[in-house]
């Protein structure tokens, strides 16, 4: 997933529009250590870091 990808999968999760494979997917690369490795390629903003931190959480507390 490219780093463009992902922050358009955000923003349709913060809109509550996306679908059940969309919000899986966004499951999947939050708990992949994928994240922590692609993380560091994209060089993010710290506004980007926090983002993603937060995403982390709520998307792990709504799909448990």
């Amino acid at each position: 997933m490219t780093k463009t990808e992902f922050f358009n999968l955000i923003e349709k999760f913060e809109k509550a529009e996306c679908t059940p494979a969309e919000k899986s997917l966004l499951k999947r690369f939050c708990e992949e250590v994928q994240i922590k490795n692609t993380l560091e390629d994209w060089e993010l903003s710290k506004k980007e870091e926090v983002k993603i931190r937060l995403l982390q959480r709520i998307v792990k507390n709504n799909c448990e």
